[in-house]
């Protein structure tokens, strides 16, 4: 395959030399036919991703790439911060607290308590105020990223 990961790294640290602009791709394109073909292949595949803005254009069946510019996403693909997106792309959850509520249900009707405990802890849930069911969930989420072992085990209990 001509897709390389350590040349889509090249190139987009090159474009990150000439940002904002245009970087023009004759400036580096390979003597190899074969290589061309590689260049042009993930330059087009970073383009796709949104990373790069690239001109093409196709003469006898052949793409050629003429120009490539690095994107917003490009740098902030390059940041090890991952930039402005990780700060301007944050997704906020809202979960209520009857979705919290049957959550603790379910996880107490699955757990090893006996049939009694069961029952005052699920008595305990329901008759909770909507302050109490979302200190449980805060103090829970709090405890398992504290928890290292733990947190592993409710995210592979989540997902599985």
């Amino acid at each position: 395959m001509k897709l390389d990961r350590d040349k889509q790294r090249e190139l987009l640290e090159l474009l990150a030399e000439h940002y904002p602009n245009k970087f023009y791709v004759s400036d580096i394109i390979p003597d190899d036919e074969n290589e061309e073909r590689a260049l042009y292949a993930n330059l087009i595949y970073l383009h796709e991703h949104g990373l790069i803005e690239a001109e093409a254009i196709t003469a006898l069946q052949e793409l050629t790439v003429t120009t490539a510019r690095l994107t917003m996403r490009g740098v902030d693909f390059l940041k090890d911060d991952g930039g402005l997106s990780a700060i301007l792309d944050v997704q906020t959850i809202r979960l209520h607290a009857d979705t919290l509520r049957e959550l603790l249900q379910q996880k107490i009707d699955q757990s090893d308590l006996s049939p009694e405990e069961k029952s005052t802890f699920k008595k305990h849930v329901e008759t909770a105020s909507h302050e109490v069911v979302r200190t449980i969930a805060q103090k829970t989420v709090e405890w398992s990223v504290l928890n290292g072992e733990a947190w592993r085990r409710l995210i592979d209990i989540v997902l599985l």
